[in-house]
């Protein structure tokens, strides 16, 4: 069962990847590098906010901060 989920969970950030490359390609014709770079920053910001990363973060730095 935790086969299935990986491979699950593997399929759909690869979509999503494809979506996300995709897009900046269209976006990088239409408003050149360096607006595909902050869309690209964007996202990466995003997906890092949404799986949690903020908190492991956190977490780390107050690792180092002690």
């Amino acid at each position: 069962m935790r086969d299935m989920y990986y491979l699950k969970s593997v399929s759909t950030f690869c979509i999503i990847y494809s979506l996300i490359v995709a897009f900046l390609y269209v976006f990088t014709v239409v408003t050149g590098f360096v607006g595909s770079i902050f869309i690209f920053v964007t996202i990466l910001f995003l997906l890092f906010f949404y799986y949690n990363g903020f908190v492991k973060f956190k977490k780390i730095r107050n690792r180092f901060l002690r």
